[in-house]
């Protein structure tokens, strides 16, 4: 199996499982909901924490780009083929493919700004 359509399998099987883990979740949180099985035991307790409201801060430091940075981080995108189709295959060798450009996020304050 190509290891691009083993990692769509994952994808899809980690989105099913995720969906599940979810929906269970959820049950544990109901009223005399079952909390033990044979094999393992769920605890739930109710934790307090602090959120930081970054929209709540002046425009004047909200838009000073002091206050910012920039990452460049890979973004690995995944594009399943309708009915099979293998139209969309790379045809070409892997010796005349230009080398990948990493794209540059926007910059700071001037992006957020005009959101």
């Amino acid at each position: 199996m190509h290891p691009v359509d083993e990692y769509a399998q994952l994808k899809q099987q980690i989105t099913r499982l995720q969906a599940r883990a979810d929906a269970l979740r959820d049950g544990f949180l109901q009223p005399h909901a079952r909390l033990r099985g044979d094999q393992a035991e769920v605890t739930v307790r109710m934790q307090l924490r602090k959120l930081f409201l970054k929209d709540r801060l002046p425009v004047e430091i909200l838009h000073n780009p002091a206050y910012w940075q920039e990452r460049i981080s890979a973004v690995v995108t995944l594009q399943l083929f309708e009915n099979g189709a293998d139209d969309l295959k790379l045809t070409e060798p892997f010796g005349s493919l230009p080398s990948p450009r990493l794209a540059t996020p926007h910059t700071g304050a001037a992006a957020r700004g005009s959101s």
